[in-house]
């Protein structure tokens, strides 16, 4: 376990730094991340064991971490990093899909709801990182990129098809 705990340091700051980098966390709360950033990575890698007496709690604390602001930002500054290992980073986004279930409209009137920044953020994020070279993580987004589709284009999205388009285009002339 001692073992795990440095890998998830590593990569916590492996990811604060790549994050740093590229400008995504501008439009994050950093307060919220540099807190809370290090629990996510200790709690998420537990869940990837196969053990169930390890998983459950730690899917119930990923469970409940999402019903709060601020966790869709988490998840994407890890699934953004490529240098995190590839099954931290599939982990992330299966939790981004549920979170997004749950919270992007709620069916009850109690229940957190995603702000329209935290969509925002969402969607400026997965129409940066069409091109992801895992193609595990990759087949992932393209499903959450799907997911919100349904939910969002034509009215709350105009700039999908246009930014697929531009990717698409890219990609054929290189």
């Amino acid at each position: 376990m001692a073992d795990q705990v440095g890998l998830v340091a590593k990569a916590l700051n492996a990811t604060m730094a790549a994050s740093d980098e590229v400008g995504l966390l501008p439009f994050f709360r950093l307060q919220f991340l540099r807190t809370h950033v290090a629990e996510i990575h200790h709690t998420k890698l537990p869940s990837l064991l196969a053990h169930h007496q390890v998983r459950k709690p730690a899917e119930e604390a990923l469970a409940q971490a999402g019903n709060g602001r601020g966790f869709i930002e988490v998840l994407i500054i890890i699934i953004s990093n490529a240098r995190n290992d590839a099954d931290l980073r599939l982990s992330a986004i299966i939790c981004l899909k549920r979170t997004m279930h749950r919270h992007w409209r709620p069916r009850r009137a109690d229940q957190y709801t995603l702000a329209d920044d935290e969509k925002a953020g969402l969607k400026r994020f997965l129409l940066g990182h069409m091109e992801e070279p895992e193609k595990r993580v990759a087949v992932q987004l393209a499903v959450v990129v799907a997911d919100i589709a349904r939910r969002e284009w034509p009215g709350s999205w105009d700039e999908l098809f246009p930014s697929l388009m531009a990717t698409a285009h890219s990609v054929t002339t290189a």
